[in-house]
């Protein structure tokens, strides 16, 4: 038999091995030869061809039609630090081409969705003047850039966005958010259907 293991992590596995979080000897037979793969922040032009790849491939998905990136939202691509790295930005490209429509990501579409603001088929955070009841969306679209909120309200404000979004179906909303509809159901403090 000729195998050959691909592994892959996020941790420095030598320091694991030094905390006792992992076995030396499995260590040693894995580490033959190492590949250090750098963050996607640090991947220069490869993040762009990235982006582009997986913005072509969502919108054949999607059945839509975009196909480049502004610019702008170029730029914006190569400034932000992408914490979540290619996983980040997979969830980024994809609400935008499920929220939006048209053959170029401008820089109002990313910053939306990379700041939560954004409604669908809505290409701009742009609101005049928001009716008492649409609450969640007045805080989202009228808070202070520089405010920070809380993780669990920023949470709770995604979950509501999306929920208005699909009608109030959490088995749609957790789809849009790729989460188990169970998860969502956790989270809003109800109980699963039967």
């Amino acid at each position: 038999m000729d195998v050959r293991i691909v592994c892959a992590t996020n941790r420095n596995p030598l320091e694991e091995v030094r905390a006792g979080r992992f076995r030396e000897d499995l260590y040693y037979r894995l580490h033959v030869i190492s590949i250090q793969m750098p963050p996607l922040r640090e991947r220069g032009s490869d993040m762009r061809l990235i982006a582009e790849s997986l913005l072509l491939e969502y919108s054949e998905e999607e059945n839509k039609s975009f196909n480049r990136f502004s610019p702008e939202a170029a730029a914006m691509l190569a400034a932000y630090e992408w914490p979540g790295n290619v996983r980040e930005m997979q969830n980024v490209i994809r609400q935008i081409v499920v929220l939006n429509n048209g053959e170029e990501v401008d820089g109002a579409m990313l910053q939306a969705v990379l700041t939560g603001t954004m409604s669908p088929g809505v290409s701009a955070p742009v609101v005049d003047s928001v009716p008492e009841t649409d609450m969640v969306s007045q805080t989202v679209l009228n808070a202070d850039s520089t405010e920070i909120l809380p993780l669990w309200k920023m949470e709770e404000l995604h979950i509501q966005r999306a929920l208005a979004d699909c009608n109030d179906s959490i088995p749609k909303a957790a789809a849009l958010l790729e989460v188990s509809p169970s998860t969502l159901y956790r989270k809003l403090g109800k109980k699963d259907p039967p």
